[in-house]
């Protein structure tokens, strides 16, 4: 994910920098380096790189479901809650649909809460 903020004094730069790095050969070759992120790219899955190193197409497979996280102030109490009553369920601590309406009950309050 490429940002530049508003205030910035360099936007002609950041945009030419942007569209420099998600060329599809330079973000491939930034993907090959990094192996922490992976090009964004139509085709990607099929390119040499890709063919040859099957495990590192999981993540651009993943891209054709994928959608943000939500953008709320919340966001990161409101992930761990869930991520905890998954793990009770996973760990049969609890059975899943327990865990789901302890999710609820807890997203909920969370969302009650005035926003900081």
């Amino acid at each position: 994910m490429l940002v530049s903020f508003n205030a910035s004094k360099h936007k002609a730069i950041a945009l030419q920098l942007a569209r420099f790095l998600v060329a599809p050969e330079n973000a491939l070759a930034l993907a090959q380096s990094a192996q922490s992120v992976q090009p964004a790219v139509i085709g990607a899955d099929t390119m040499a790189f890709y063919r040859e190193h099957p495990e590192q197409q999981i993540m651009i497979k993943q891209f054709e479901t994928a959608v943000p996280t939500p953008n709320h102030p919340a966001w990161v109490d409101l992930e761990a809650a869930i991520e905890d009553e998954v793990e009770e369920a996973l760990h049969d601590r609890k059975t899943a649909e327990q865990a789901i309406q302890d999710a609820q009950r807890k997203l909920t309050e969370l969302l009650a809460k005035p926003v900081r």
